[in-house]
């Protein structure tokens, strides 16, 4: 025993109190205690997790030890409404405080009512210190830094958004789809093993996401991603409910399929082979409790997750759309053998991001070959169109955003 109490001990054995110092009186807080009861006011324990542990093993030791860890319970970010008299919003009703004449006057200034901007100066914003309320420094026992003031709500610079498009071939039979499952070799290749990163990394309806059940089939799929980076300003916009400033632009992704079980279905006109297309939204970290903590924590394998299914609400990847319009195209071409000694077929897949107004993820409907594209449908051409007369055959699957 070293005497030096343990974590365990340090929480089992605190008492804690409460105080603030104001600036203005709290009317509400004044009626509440002529009643005898409760200041409805929340104190710093409202905001704060003040006494939870981390446990860790620490460097060039074997046995675990536990971290005392001070964290707010959530944060959203603090901006600069100074100056913003523009708009600012006002309470009208009969009645009016005791310090207004009327009710008029009262002004709401903040989030929501005003555009605010990313706080610059670095004395200005809210801050969290940590003193000694006494003689004996708890803080200096345990190993806190004191008199560091920390600023709170800082957003993040910058944000890369990600969404995909999913291609997937199939024939018709007496109506029903028959998917092309893939075979060993198919599963050595290079677009198969980017199918399985984009299964993870994406969140595919569960009657194709063989990754995750064991009764779904593996079957061919060409993924092709779409992404747009945002700055501070841009999120800082989405907090006050406002779309982002992310131009709309055309994008075009390329795959080339070089497996030869589609390949020669693709080159046989009486295979009818067609393209269901849809949008995926990337995986979102769906366990808060977790995700606060790594900020703190590399390892975090060690916490039981609170959401154990696979699914969950998917903030905020759900509630945007990336991707507006999809378009694909597929073409054949022939090469000299000397050059192209295997078949290939490339696709190209077309996408336009919208600005940020909500839209629905479900799988769009597969389409005729020549159809029109309309917002949220694709096309395929017919790959005997681009063929040349001799050679081998190459096919692009094209896509256009």
């Amino acid at each position: 025993m070293t005497g030096v109490p343990d974590l365990d001990e340090i929480f089992g054995n605190t008492n804690t109190y409460h105080t603030r110092t104001e600036t203005h009186p709290n009317l509400n807080a004044a009626n509440a205690e002529a009643l005898g009861t409760e200041d409805p006011r929340m104190y710093i324990d409202s905001s704060f997790n003040l006494f939870e542990a981390l446990s860790e093993v620490p460097l060039d030791t074997t046995s675990q030890k536990k971290r005392w860890m001070i964290q707010s319970k959530f944060e959203t970010p603090i901006l600069n409404f100074a100056g913003s008299e523009m708009g600012a919003s006002t309470v009208t009703s009969s009645v009016a405080s005791a310090n207004t004449s009327s009710a008029d006057e009262i002004v709401t200034r903040g989030m929501w009512h005003q555009y605010g901007t990313a706080i610059t100066s670095s004395a200005a914003g809210v801050f969290i210190n940590l003193t000694d309320s006494g003689p004996n420094s708890l803080a200096d026992l345990v190993g806190f830094q004191k008199g560091i003031p920390r600023r709170l709500g800082v957003s993040r610079t910058e944000l890369k958004l990600e969404e995909a498009i999913v291609a997937v071939p199939f024939q018709t039979d007496k109506n029903r789809r028959n998917f092309i499952v893939a075979n060993a070799r198919v599963k050595a290749s290079p677009t198969y093993q980017k199918l399985l990163q984009a299964m993870d990394k994406y969140i595919f309806p569960p009657k194709l996401d063989f990754t995750r059940f064991d009764t779904v089939d593996p079957i061919l799929m060409y993924v092709f991603e779409f992404s747009a980076n945002l700055s501070q300003k841009d999120i800082t916009d989405i907090w006050q409910n406002l779309p982002p400033d992310i131009n709309e632009k055309f994008e075009s992704k390329e795959a080339v399929v070089e497996e030869e079980q589609l390949l020669n279905l693709i080159l046989d006109k009486d295979s009818n082979i067609r393209w269901m297309v849809f949008k995926v939204k990337k995986r979102a970290k769906k366990d808060f409790e977790i995700t606060r903590r790594q900020l703190v924590q590399e390892d975090t394998s060690a916490m039981t997750p609170n959401i154990t299914s696979e699914y969950s609400y998917n903030w905020p990847y759900d509630y945007f759309s990336l991707v507006e319009l999809a378009k694909i195209d597929e073409q054949v071409q022939y090469v000299s053998r000397d050059l192209k000694p295997l078949p290939v077929v490339t696709s190209t897949i077309g996408a336009v991001p919208t600005s940020g107004a909500p839209q629905t993820s479900e799988p769009l409907p597969p389409v005729s070959p020549n159809q029109p594209a309309q917002a949220g449908s694709a096309t395929t051409q017919d790959a005997s169109d681009t063929a040349s007369a001799a050679g081998t055959p190459t096919t692009r699957l094209r896509g256009n955003n």
